[in-house]
């Protein structure tokens, strides 16, 4: 058969109100995926290793902390931008 793309598809919620984006986060959660829990703020970090996606769409609300988002996969890849970063969340 023909092999099709793994492709995840999460939410991203609103998170913390508060309006400074160098105190706003999200909650860490502990979450039990086989035999492992793991602890992170994005389930969808989980997700990807655990179902080895080829691709993820995250959807969310103007509200949603896309700059949380943007953190903490630029960190993974050590490519953070600072000036980036606070552009998405003062947006």
């Amino acid at each position: 058969g023909e092999n099709m793309a793994k492709i995840l598809i999460c939410p991203l919620g609103a998170g913390d109100a508060n309006q400074d984006i160098y105190k706003r986060k999200y909650r860490q959660a502990k979450y039990k995926i086989g035999d492992k829990i793991i602890e992170t703020s994005f389930i969808a970090s989980v997700l990807i290793d655990y179902l080895k996606v080829d691709k993820v769409i995250i959807v969310g609300t103007s509200r949603s902390m896309w700059e949380n988002v943007y953190k903490h996969y630029a960190e993974h890849v050590d490519d953070f931008d600072e000036e980036y970063w606070k552009n998405i969340g003062e947006k």
